[in-house]
């Protein structure tokens, strides 16, 4: 694993709840549709961003 990437995982795991369906959300929207979006993230947050939206 490289710095950037290392960077990248530490700044994910402080994230709070909110701030991951944020960052999901934006993904998604970015991929075109919500399945494409839910590809490119771990399955945790693709569960997380659905309840959210869900409610």
């Amino acid at each position: 694993m490289n710095s950037r990437q290392r960077r990248v995982r530490a700044i994910e795991l402080s994230l709070t709840p909110k701030q991951v369906v944020v960052v999901w959300l934006r993904n998604a929207l970015q991929a075109g549709t919500f399945k494409e979006g839910a590809r490119h993230a771990p399955p945790y947050r693709g569960t997380i961003a659905n309840a959210v939206y869900n409610t």
